[in-house]
């Protein structure tokens, strides 16, 4: 990993794990999908791969 110096006035425009976690997710016709449960990060270079998708007590998650 490549370590970089960074400015505070940069982290004001980052994503932050609660701009992310429990907002709703929408498919393209607008139908509600679920509520985003986890971010998947690869490990080796630290990447989003994916979010888990809670979509209720009675159906199975989803991971995209």
């Amino acid at each position: 990993m490549v370590k970089k110096d960074v400015l505070m006035e940069e982290l004001s425009e980052t994503i932050t794990s609660d701009d992310i976690l429990g907002k709703e997710v929408i498919d393209a016709e607008g139908g509600f999908v679920g509520v985003v449960e986890n971010v998947i990060i690869d490990p080796e270079n630290v990447e989003i791969i994916g979010i888990s998708i809670d979509n209720g007590l009675l159906k199975k998650g989803l991971l995209v």
